[in-house]
C-alpha cells in the first residue's frame, strides 16, 4: 500500500467484472490499476480503503493499493460512459498477471486455513456480497489484423493516436517484422497479410491529410468525429479495437511506446517470462502441504551468491531450490546465452557446495517443431543435468509439486 498519489496516464477500458464498473488505467509508476472513483459512492470508497488495511494488516493475501487520480483534461476525453469516474482521489488496486476468476470447481484449491479467514473477515467487515459469481490527451486505438471472422481471433498490427485539441494524428504499422503475426495465421499466404496493411496504410494516410486539413476553430469537435468514424466497427480483415485515452507531454513518444508495448510486446524478455511463471509455481505450492515454505533467498556466502525466487529452508539447512527459467527466446543464441548465465551460477554455487542436493528448474521450452531452437534448450537442460540439477517443463504441475512434497 502506498500513501502518495499515483497519477493516472491512461485509461484502458472498464474492467470485465465488477458492479461498480471499476476501470482499468495505468499509472504514472507503469503499474496498471482497477480503479474506483465517482462511478461509486464515498462511503464504498471509504470501505474499500479501510477494509483494504483491515486485510493487510490481518495478513490476508490481496494485490497492492494505493490512492489514485486522474486529470481532469483525461477525464474529458473519455468516453461519455467512463466519465463518471471523475478526476477527485479514487481507490486503485493494482492488476495482477496471470490470475483467474475464482470458480466452484477450482475452490478447493483455496488452503482451508485461508478459506476460515476469509470467511471471519467478511463476518467481521460485514461484506455480504462474496457470492456464488461475486469472488470479487489522447485517444489512441490498436489496429487489429483478423483474418477468419468465424473465430474473431486477431493479431495487433499496429496503433493510430490523435490529439483532437493540438490536431496531431500518428500512426504506425507492423510492416517490418510480420513473421509473428503471419505464423500467428499460418494458413494464411504471407502476401495477404501485406496487401491488407498497404491498404489500411493508404486509408490512414488520407486521413493524415484530412486532419491536417482541418481549420482550428472547431477543430476538437471535427476530429473526434473523424476519430469515431475512422475505428467504427467494420467487417473487414483489419480493424480497430475499443478506442482509449492517455495523458501524455509528447504524442509521437507514446505513439512509439504504444506500439512498442501493444505490438511488438517489447515488455516480454526473460525476466518477465520467469515472474509469471514463479507467480503461477507460487499459486501451486501454496495449495500443498508443505514441511516448509518457499520463499525468495540469496544462495551463497560472501565470496559468491545467487538470488533464488523458492528456496525452502528447514532451520537453518537449505533443503530444496525451484528456478523457473524461459528457454522459449526467438533465436538459438539467447536460449543458449541466458541458459549459460544460469549454468555458471549453477556451477560455481556446487563447486563451492553452496546449493542444496534437491534443485529443479522448471523450463519454459520453445516448440518441438523449432528444430535449432529446441536443441539449444535441451544442450541447456542436458548441462543442467550434468550439474545435478533436475529439469521439467513448466506446465507439468504435478511433477513440480512431486519434487516440492518429497
Amino acid at each position: 500500500m502506498s500513501t502518495a498519489m499515483i497519477p493516472i496516464v491512461e485509461v484502458i477500458g472498464p474492467a470485465q467484472q465488477g458492479l461498480s464498473r471499476p476501470l482499468l488505467c495505468v499509472g504514472a509508476d507503469d503499474q496498471r490499476y482497477y480503479v474506483k472513483g465517482q462511478q461509486t459512492n464515498r462511503a464504498s470508497l471509504w470501505s474499500e480503503w479501510i477494509c483494504a488495511h483491515l486485510a493487510q494488516a490481518l495478513g490476508l493475501p490481496l494485490p497492492p493499493f494505493s490512492l489514485v487520480q486522474l486529470d481532469p483534461a483525461l477525464v474529458r476525453e473519455l468516453p461519455k460512459d467512463l466519465q463518471a469516474v471523475g478526476s477527485l482521489p479514487a481507490f486503485g488496486s493494482r492488476e495482477v498477471v496471470h490470475t483467474v476468476w475464482l470458480e466452484l470447481g477450482i475452490d478447493h484449491k483455496v488452503a482451508p486455513e485461508l478459506q476460515r479467514k476469509v470467511l471471519a473477515f467478511d463476518w467481521w467487515v460485514r461484506n455480504t456480497d462474496r457470492l456464488r459469481g461475486n469472488t470479487n490527451l489522447l485517444w489512441d486505438a490498436v489496429l487489429q489484423f483478423s483474418p477468419f471472422r468465424e473465430t474473431g481471433e486477431f493479431a495487433n498490427a499496429g496503433v493510430i493516436l490523435l490529439c483532437p485539441e493540438t490536431g496531431y494524428f500518428g500512426f504506425k504499422l507492423q510492416t517490418q517484422r510480420a513473421k509473428r503475426i503471419t505464423d500467428f495465421f499460418d494458413e494464411l499466404p504471407r502476401e495477404i497479410y501485406l496487401r491488407a496493411i498497404k491498404a489500411m496504410q493508404d486509408e490512414l494516410q488520407r486521413v493524415a491529410l484530412r486532419v491536417a486539413d482541418t481549420p482550428a476553430q472547431g477543430r476538437s469537435d471535427a476530429l473526434r468525429h473523424l476519430f469515431d468514424a475512422l475505428i467504427h466497427p467494420r467487417e473487414a480483415m483489419v480493424r480497430f479495437g475499443p478506442a482509449r485515452a492517455v495523458l501524455t507531454p509528447d504524442p509521437a513518444t507514446e505513439l512509439q511506446r504504444q506500439f512498442e508495448h501493444c505490438v511488438e510486446r517489447r515488455f516480454i524478455t526473460p525476466e518477465y517470462v520467469e515472474q509469471t511463471m514463479e507467480k503461477r509455481i507460487k499459486y501451486l505450492l501454496s495449495s500443498l502441504p508443505l514441511a516448509a515454505p518457499f520463499a525468495r533467498q540469496r544462495v551463497g556466502d560472501e565470496v559468491f551468491h545467487a538470488s533464488f525466487p523458492l528456496v525452502q529452508q528447514q532451520g537453518d539447512v537449505l533443503t530444496k531450490i525451484i528456478k523457473p527459467l524461459s528457454l522459449n527466446q526467438e533465436a538459438p543464441v539467447d536460449i543458449y546465452e541466458h541458459g549459460d548465465a544460469w549454468l555458471q551460477k549453477v556451477k560455481r554455487l556446487r563447486g563451492r557446495n553452496l546449493l542444496p542436493e534437491s534443485v529443479l528448474f522448471a523450463i519454459k521450452p520453445p516448440a518441438p517443431d523449432h528444430t535449432q531452437r529446441h536443441a539449444a534448450y535441451l544442450d541447456i537442460c542436458s548441462d543442467l543435468h550434468s550439474l545435478a540439477v533436475q529439469t521439467v517443463p513448466d506446465h507439468e504441475e504435478q511433477r513440480i509439486a512431486d519434487f516440492a512434497q518429497h
